[in-house]
């Protein structure tokens, strides 16, 4: 196998920048090409571990989501996974399904890899007291910490979300714009902390329009499509009904459109459906989904570049909180 040594001689520079560059480093050098060029002809395969066990890094980041087969989740995964390849790391990856006993079982893989550094998304489900013990232990041996989708609550970690309440605020802004005074809001489990914080958005706004608050017309269970389009149709069925629906995701707006089509119900002509996240699929039903946008790839980046500082830093400073804006997208379901 060619040697660090071999791949400099070829391409004429000394072993320390072919070393800086196959590590991912000195991109910018005049270098690069040619090193990477030689590289490719010698058959060059960096050994990993050795250079780990150098720098006292594996550039490995456990990133722990609820779901794999929801698309919001997906594009989280794919956004993170780009942004952070961008940046010489490798993400190892995990699925909590909400479970308590799951995010702790993900937090001890990531240990026994030695990540160096944790994105954990606790969004779904109670948060055990025993892995807040657990991300304060990574602290403590300075790896980093991003808590996402929990931002109501004081970890003492750095988190990151999207602003849930102010933007279902403006959704129902919108659909108040487009005529509606009933409201009604389809959620997910009332575990689901970005499913509280868009309620609470859908209460404010409400109020700051004066309409009027039903509790029948809050609705809450199963994230599935199938579920959120049973509990919308019961919604309807009942006298005064709403005129609009505000759905606490888009995979649960979807559900309510294919509902209400099969219940021969115009979209919007009968009921206005709106949703959150803007996943692929939002542009292509028939109404299209209106919806608001999450900064996908803004996000990534951000969390990728605080995760790189957090691991690179000498003196911890305080715990960061990132939040970012959604951005209406009107579509025909409204």
């Amino acid at each position: 196998m060619a040697t660090i040594y071999e791949i400099a001689e070829k391409a004429g520079v000394s072993p320390k920048t072919a070393a800086r560059i196959l590590a991912g480093e000195s991109k910018r050098s005049k270098h690069h090409e040619r090193v990477l060029e030689w590289a490719r002809k010698l058959g060059y395969v960096r050994n990993v571990s050795a250079a780990n066990l150098r720098s006292k890094r594996t550039h490995l980041i456990g990133l722990l989501v609820p779901f794999v087969d929801n698309p919001y989740y997906t594009q989280i995964i794919q956004a993170f996974h780009d942004t952070l390849g961008d940046r010489g790391f490798r993400v190892l990856l995990a699925c909590s399904f909400g479970q308590s006993e799951e995010i702790l079982s993900a937090l001890d893989l990531f240990r026994s890899y030695g990540v160096d550094g944790i994105l954990i998304n606790g969004s779904e489900g109670e948060f055990p007291k025993l892995a807040s013990e657990r991300l304060d232990q990574f602290r403590e041996e300075k790896r980093a910490v991003i808590l996402l989708g929990r931002n109501t609550e004081d970890h003492g970690l750095d988190q990151a979300d999207v602003a849930n309440a102010e933007g279902i605020a403006s959704m129902v802004d919108h659909l108040v714009g487009r005529g509606h005074e009933r409201l009604g809001f389809i959620g997910g489990r009332p575990t689901n902390g970005a499913f509280q914080a868009r309620h609470e958005g859908f209460l404010r706004g409400l109020g700051q329009h004066g309409l009027e608050r039903r509790e029948e017309w809050s609705s809450w269970g199963s994230a599935t499509p199938e579920d959120a389009g049973r509990r919308a149709l019961e919604m309807l069925a009942a006298e005064p009904r709403p005129s609009a629906l505000v759905c606490g995701n888009d995979l649960m707006a979807l559900g309510v459109l294919k509902a209400c089509r099969e219940a021969g119900m115009e979209v919007p002509g009968e009921v206005a459906v709106t949703g959150f996240d803007d996943i692929e699929a939002a542009c292509l039903m028939v109404p299209g989904l209106t919806t608001l946008r999450q900064p996908f790839n803004r996000l990534s980046r951000e969390c990728a570049a605080l995760l790189e500082r957090r691991i690179r830093e000498t003196s911890p400073e305080p715990p960061t909180r990132l939040v970012f804006d959604t951005e209406l997208v009107v579509r025909g379901s409204s």
